[in-house]
């Protein structure tokens, strides 16, 4: 009888420092990620751009967030901030990751790379330019006009580093979320646009930009259908 107590303390003692140590490693790994690599994402970080383009705004410049834009079969494309202004169209699309970013304005895919105490980390993600350029040519069939500048805005958080990003388009940049006000201004040389045509196409968009539930469900069933097929 004492021997088979003897074999469960045993047992038991054993699985106590399994799990001792399986808490001791997962509380590493999570201590040990650098402070400026744990960033806001999603909404937060477009928030954060919103405030910065609303401060920044050329005068009469209408804003519209979070369009979603019809797309052959039946798909959407969703625009993270478009600001109407004078000097024409800004389209931002914002990528709130830290790390690396490595791309050109050619390449499928872009690179982040996250660098901790003990590791690193990369993974690959589709091209913002090419997105927000798809986001661009929706927004020019639906105001039925190509004629207005419109203008390829990508925002990523401050804390990431923009390594080797290359591209040649004089209507697009990418920048840190503290740069904003200089792209804008970048884009703000001449005006295109009087007041009236202003608020009919911010209006027009803003018929995008509150869809219904069933709207968002199925352009998230369609982003993770799209994404599974990547991983692939």
């Amino acid at each position: 009888m004492y021997q088979a107590l003897a074999i469960a303390l045993s047992v038991s003692l054993l699985a106590a420092l399994i799990v001792f140590g399986i808490v001791i490693i997962l509380g590493r790994r999570l201590t040990g990620r650098k402070r400026e690599d744990i960033v806001p994402s999603g909404n937060i970080g477009e928030d954060n751009c919103y405030q910065r383009i609303s401060s920044s705004a050329p005068k009469g410049s209408r804003i519209v967030r979070n369009c979603y834009l019809p797309c052959p079969k039946s798909e959407t494309t969703e625009v993270d901030i478009i600001m109407v202004a004078p000097h024409g169209i800004f389209v931002f699309e914002v990528k709130y990751m830290s790390g690396m970013i490595y791309g050109r304005e050619g390449d499928r895919k872009w690179k982040q790379e996250q660098i901790y105490e003990r590791s690193r980390r990369a993974k690959s993600f589709y091209n913002p330019l090419m997105q927000n350029g798809t986001h661009i040519k929706r927004i020019r069939r639906i105001l039925g006009n190509n004629t207005i500048p419109i203008f390829n805005i990508v925002v990523f958080s401050d804390r990431a580093v923009i390594k080797n990003v290359s591209f040649s388009d004089h209507d697009s940049i990418v920048v840190n979320e503290r740069f904003i006000d200089r792209a804008i201004r970048q884009f703000s040389r001449f005006e295109y646009l009087n007041r009236g045509e202003i608020e009919r196409i911010a209006m027009t968009l803003e018929n995008y930009s509150d869809p219904s539930e069933e709207v968002k469900r199925r352009h998230m069933d369609q982003v993770y259908r799209k994404r599974r097929r990547n991983r692939y």
